[in-house]
């Protein structure tokens, strides 16, 4: 039986190959080798049949990553139960958007384009200047998720940029006369940011934030802001076709997964489409009490 730390390495090895053939994006392969990692640190040198599961993390990702080492060498789970990851929140308010961008450090300016253009995160994290396109209000993506499983020819993803957002792109590129190959949005360290850094600054700010219940799942990530620019499209009027457009789908059903509407939300929008004709007028109290 091979140990940890081999079945880890063939693992990955086979993540590899599938990155190559675009099989497997390489987000994923980043993903299992942090996670992985941390098993070898734990037990690498034992075999997977006896690991000692006492000192491992009982976190979703974690585990998840784990199953999937077992599974691909053949060797049963231990009898473990993985944490559901909760039910996150899909949508933030204003005060709650403000709130987590006052204390999401050098993450603020990539979480506003989040909450004005609808992208990604990934989209955002990887975003070169020779990409935007300010005087035209739009940002475009050769590659992006999911292209090669469209069935409509994959276009380029055109992402919108509001009036706000391509006026600050525009005054970026004035001001620092950035080269085409360099990323838009980078941490201190002149570095795009990682998923996991990303992913890590909008957590530590939705606690400090006092957005996240003590001892709860995480609930707010960076992909809520894409949820909530959704909403905040279909609640002023923005048909669900254009909205998929924006979002990069292909499949309506998918759009409307991200339309979290109220009750409220329904009320108002049948309003806003109702004509004053009078052959709909409301009867009159003397036609009511002649239908009597």
């Amino acid at each position: 039986m091979a140990n940890v730390a081999s079945a880890v390495s063939l693992l990955l090895g086979n993540l590899s190959a599938g990155v190559r053939t675009g099989r497997i994006r390489p987000a994923t392969l980043d993903w299992y080798r942090h996670f992985l990692g941390r098993l070898v640190a734990y037990s690498g040198d034992l075999d997977l049949s006896a690991v000692d599961t006492s000192n491992w993390p009982n976190t979703v990702h974690f585990l998840r990553a784990t199953r999937r080492l077992f599974r691909f060498a053949g060797v049963p789970f231990p009898p473990l139960t993985i944490p559901a990851e909760g039910r996150r929140t899909r949508i933030l308010t204003a005060p709650e958007f403000r709130a987590l961008r006052r204390h999401a450090g050098p993450c603020r300016s990539i979480l506003w384009f989040l909450s004005q253009t609808g992208a990604r995160p990934g989209e955002l994290r990887n975003l070169t200047w020779s990409q935007v396109f300010e005087d035209d209000r739009h940002l475009k993506l050769l590659e992006y998720k999911a292209r090669s499983r469209r069935r409509d020819g994959q276009p380029p993803r055109i992402i919108p940029l509001s009036a706000a957002a391509a006026k600050l792109l525009a005054a970026w590129r004035k001001r620092g006369h950035p080269q085409p190959t360099v990323h838009v949005f980078c941490g201190r360290n002149g570095q795009p940011f990682s998923a996991d850094a990303l992913r890590i600054a909008v957590r530590r700010a939705a606690k400090r934030a006092g957005l996240e219940p003590t001892g709860a799942e995480e609930r707010i990530v960076a992909y809520s802001l894409r949820h909530t620019w959704a909403t905040k499209q279909a609640r002023l009027g923005a048909d669900v076709s254009l909205l998929a457009d924006a979002l990069g789908h292909s499949d309506l059903t998918t759009t409307r997964r991200y339309l979290h509407r109220q009750p409220s939300d329904i009320v108002a929008g049948l309003d806003r489409l109702r004509q004053p004709l009078t052959s709909c007028a409301a009867p009159s109290r003397a036609e009511s009490d002649h239908r009597r």
